[in-house]
């Protein structure tokens, strides 16, 4: 099956490894901190009255 190694975890592709690395070195951030990063997005919350 393409896209899987003979282990049968899930392959990631090469341009997203390469933009992984990338934004490591860009943010000096240890392995442990971009896997929490990659794990847990960052997202957008809408401000709402309480944070005004």
């Amino acid at each position: 099956m393409p896209g899987q190694s003979p282990s049968g975890r899930l392959a990631i592709p090469a341009e997203m490894m390469v933009r992984i690395l990338v934004l490591k070195q860009l943010f000096n951030l240890p392995d442990e901190q971009m896997v929490f990063r990659l794990l847990h997005p960052v997202r957008y919350k809408p401000p709402d009255r309480t944070t005004v």
